[in-house]
């Protein structure tokens, strides 16, 4: 493996560059679900008495639906943290995907972090359209305490992987595919062919 200056340490206990690639998009989707959760509060109590005479469905389909909601948040949450958001699935992507394999590490922990908060601010959705559809405000409370524990969890998840790429290369070279930024290929390049065969055999 080639040495990688984002792969080293920093004194004092500071936070590692990739890890801090996550904080701005976390910090945007605790902020959407502080404002929604806000915004949702402060409807007058007779405009949600009318949302809930004009539902579309009677008391007991709305209960229906709105446990069906629940349970599809809850199984995609539970998804994405236990099945997507590991640095096994990360890993397996990056030696997989060509498009993956030359993005930068960065970019790489920009576009995991973005992910994990757009997939749990699917949740507020959820809520959103349970209260549309049932006029009971009351519920929504589950589904912000669930976007707030994805937002905390898939913070932590992200942060196992930012710490595993911190030692990983900054590109994946595939089969059959040339590494972007060779070390020693520039070297090679000028041995004789002799040399440059006894370089090869000699290594690892």
């Amino acid at each position: 493996m080639r040495p990688d200056h984002a792969a080293l340490s920093y004194p004092g206990g500071m936070e590692q560059p990739l890890t801090r690639r996550r904080n701005p998009v976390f910090i945007f989707g605790t902020a959407v679900l502080a404002i929604t959760t806000l915004a949702l509060m402060r409807l007058p109590e007779a405009l949600v008495e009318q949302l809930r005479r004009d539902r579309p469905f009677d008391i007991s389909q709305s209960g229906w639906i709105y446990r069906g909601m629940v349970f599809v948040a809850v199984a995609q949450a539970a998804y994405i943290g236990f099945v997507l958001l590991r640095v096994e699935k990360v890993q397996t992507a990056r030696s997989r995907d060509p498009k993956l394999a030359q993005m930068g590490k960065p970019e790489l922990m920009s576009s995991v972090a973005r992910n994990a908060v757009g997939t749990a601010l699917l949740t507020i959705i959820y809520g959103g359209s349970a209260f549309a559809l049932t006029g009971e405000r009351a519920g929504y409370w589950l589904f912000a305490t669930l976007t707030a524990a994805q937002l905390a969890w898939y913070f932590m998840q992200c942060g196992r992987i930012a710490a595993w790429l911190e030692f990983q290369p900054e590109f994946v070279v595939q089969e059959g595919t040339h590494d972007p930024t060779p070390a020693q290929d520039d070297e090679r390049d000028h041995m004789p062919p002799l040399a440059r065969g006894v370089v090869t055999s000699n290594e690892p």
